[in-house]
């Protein structure tokens, strides 16, 4: 259940991936060698304080684990800039605005990586694909 709401959660942090970057080391130098298990880790260990800056922190320290392609490493580092020149929780409306701020491009690469995260970190956790059809309503 927890690694559930954790996928629910990176959705809406996702989506809340926003800013100018806030300064100190960027996310395309943190590392690319990290573990499987060590990033799985760092992308788990959040809590209901947890902030997206708190995240961002922790994964540029962490970086992307060297089987994550060109595409995750991209969104990683999308993720990790905007997400972390956050402060404290993004309101709803915050979302909203967020969401459409970002480029397709930008949403793409990002949505690539919140999927690498979802298939390599939670995949035992989220529901199999087609048991979703009997969850959508019929017209």
């Amino acid at each position: 259940m927890k690694k559930s709401l954790l996928a629910a959660s990176l959705v809406l942090v996702t989506a809340a991936a926003c800013g100018s970057s806030g300064g100190g080391d960027t996310a395309s130098s943190a590392p690319s060698e990290a573990s499987t298990k060590d990033f799985c880790a760092e992308v788990t260990a959040t809590n209901a304080d947890t902030t997206g800056k708190d995240l961002a922190d922790r994964l540029n320290k962490g970086g992307t684990p060297a089987d994550a392609s060109a595409d995750v490493r991209k969104g990683f580092e999308i993720f990790v800039e905007k997400v972390g020149a956050m402060d404290g929780k993004a309101s709803a409306d915050e979302v909203t605005k967020i969401q459409k701020d970002l480029t397709a491009g930008d949403a793409k690469a990002v949505t690539t990586f919140v999927t690498y995260v979802a298939q390599t970190c939670l995949a035992d956790q989220l529901p199999d694909p087609s048991q979703l059809q009997s969850l959508i309503p019929s017209p």
